[in-house]
């Protein structure tokens, strides 16, 4: 039995090279998919090469760029990868060349198949030395690589919704001039869709890192967060839960201990906010005198209202409150 030993999957972004004979070959792209993404389904003239995968790195907008794939969640594809006994990936991956007037570094981007090269990456480096990378190699621009991984990947249930998210808000402002309407004309998809998803991308670091898997954030846990993080009174309440949840999760992992659910780490953030910290929690700020007390006050206030009280009785004139008033529009109102 062949012993493996430890690897580093850190090491796996590591540069190198090498060289083996081209197989021109034909591929159909699915051509029943998307039309929007016609350009990337016809059939293009691509090479088929089995390389050494440290002449690959990852293209900087690769779809799983925000999530950790460690030895655990490539362990199926590995034992696939030595069942198969073919010393390469059966399917191959898809890459595009690096500008070849820099010999030095990398030859290929992976534009598809980032976790069949770490599987490859750890085979070599545990007692499996012969075997290759096999990727299809093709010229693609930026924009065709987005759209063509997107295509690629988009039925795929291993990547987390808040990576899509994070790589659909880039492309958005790197190729469609922050067109919302542009980008999901180009991916053939609703608008509404892409702004549920792109809901994910506004969530603060801080509640991302509540959650212990990335895949426990699902598209329907944004609107309900990104709620009370509008509101002032209760944005504290749920960034301190966030953070308390992050500290739990770090030490049940110490201790080998199951961390919280998606849905627990909901409800979590939700009830943090009905918590509150001190009793009679006076207004947000206030304006003018009134008597003892302050003419106008601001009481609360969140994305769409503010809620302001006007001291009646006081003696004090008109002039005082419109004055008043002024003040807390001038801050308030922008």
């Amino acid at each position: 039995m062949t012993r493996r030993k430890k690897g580093s999957f850190g090491a796996a972004m590591a540069k190198g090279a090498d060289k083996t004979a081209d197989v021109p070959t034909r591929v159909n792209l699915h051509a029943d998919r998307m039309e929007a993404v016609a350009e990337a389904q016809e059939i293009v003239r691509t090479v088929t090469r089995a390389v050494d995968p440290d002449d690959c790195v990852p293209w900087e907008d690769h779809d799983r760029v925000n999530e950790n794939i460690g030895h655990a969640e490539l362990r199926e594809l590995i034992d696939d990868l030595i069942a198969q006994n073919e010393g390469h990936n059966h399917i191959p991956a898809e890459v595009r060349p690096i500008d070849p007037r820099k010999p030095d570094g990398p030859k290929y981007e992976i534009v598809v198949g980032l976790r069949r090269w770490l599987a490859i990456k750890w085979l070599r480096e545990n007692n499996y030395p012969q075997f290759k990378y096999l990727v299809k190699i093709k010229s693609m621009t930026d924009e065709e690589a987005f759209r063509f991984s997107d295509l690629e990947n988009y039925q795929k249930q291993d990547i987390a919704p808040y990576s899509r998210a994070i790589k659909y808000k880039k492309a958005l402002k790197k190729y469609y001039h922050n067109n919302q309407g542009e980008l999901a004309k180009r991916l053939n998809r609703s608008e509404g869709w892409f702004s549920q998803v792109l809901r994910l991308a506004d969530l603060p670091t801080d509640i991302i890192n509540a959650y212990a898997n990335l895949h426990d954030l699902k598209i329907h846990h944004a609107p309900p967060v990104l709620k009370l993080l509008e509101d002032d009174r209760t944005r504290p309440l749920v960034i301190a839960k966030a953070k308390e949840l992050a500290k739990l999760h770090n030490e049940r992992a110490e201790k080998g201990e199951a961390a919280l659910k998606g849905p627990a780490v909901l409800k979590a953030l939700q009830d943090s906010a009905t918590q509150p910290k001190t009793k009679n929690v006076g207004p947000i700020s206030t304006y003018g005198k009134a008597g003892k007390g302050p003419l106008i006050a601001v009481d609360s206030k969140n994305a769409n209202r503010v809620k302001i009280t006007l001291a009646l009785g006081t003696g004090a004139t008109k002039a005082d409150a419109i004055s008043a008033f002024r003040d807390a529009l001038a801050e308030h109102y922008k």
